[in-house]
């Protein structure tokens, strides 16, 4: 992860917001800028998670190409669907691997449990993720765990206690520390928003310094629960 470009803000619930369009579908209007590339250091950034996940010299030029042409990454403008997926654990996260047409990759993040704790035990800040047993079949309880979902150029997440305990509905019972970082773009007016027991929306207004990308586009990103699995979507 990258930690020089990560920000991360408590934020607590706010008042539920509609579903929001990709940028291509909101219709807004297109940014008119002169400035087409990216700094050196954001170029070193974009390439240190293209190099994260695999991404091959020659598809990391031509996306790069296509950002300073103003053109937005199949991946971002949500008008294409990925041709791939690969799901694998790494680092103590299942990570969920979307590859699209052009190359361009959406990678989501759950953190795993690392520890499991006894009744009553109170875990070290720094061990993360944790699960507490409810009783043998009772379910139980999930305690610090993330979730991010990663552009690339844009990656948002936070952080989220869960539960499911027989006799009870599975549901999300509390959700901090959002946390985003953002490559040649502007987020403002982040939200962290319970919209039901089990889903968890973080969103934020987002811009990009580059021509063919629109203004006053709302990016969001999703954790939802079923029974004891945590899962993403994001528009």
């Amino acid at each position: 992860m990258i930690k020089t470009a990560l920000t991360v803000v408590t934020a607590t619930s706010f008042a539920l917001l509609p579903l929001t369009a990709s940028p291509l579908e909101a219709g807004a209007e297109l940014i008119s800028s002169n400035e087409q590339a990216f700094s050196p250091s954001e170029k070193e950034l974009l390439q240190q998670e293209f190099e994260k996940y695999n991404v091959d010299k020659e598809t990391q030029e031509l996306l790069f190409q296509k950002l300073d042409e103003g053109v937005p990454w199949d991946s971002l403008a949500g008008t294409e669907e990925p041709i791939d997926s690969l799901v694998y654990t790494d680092n103590g996260h299942e990570i969920t691997l979307e590859t699209y047409p052009d190359g361009s990759i959406i990678a989501t993040e759950v953190e795993l449990p690392a520890h499991e704790l006894e009744a009553g035990e109170v875990a070290p800040l720094d061990w993360g993720c944790t699960y507490t047993s409810a009783g043998s079949a009772n379910g139980g309880y999930w305690t610090g765990c993330n979730v991010t979902v990663n552009r690339l150029v844009l990656q948002m997440g936070f952080h989220l206690d869960y539960e499911n305990v027989a006799g009870s509905s599975p549901k999300i019972t509390n959700t901090y520390n959002y946390h985003h970082y953002c490559i040649g773009c502007s987020l403002t007016n982040h939200r962290l928003e319970q919209l039901s027991p089990t889903q968890v929306r973080y969103s934020a207004d987002y811009a990009f310094a580059f021509e063919g990308f629109p203004l006053g586009w709302t990016n969001w990103m999703q954790a939802n629960l079923n029974g004891s699995v945590i899962t993403t979507t994001n528009n």
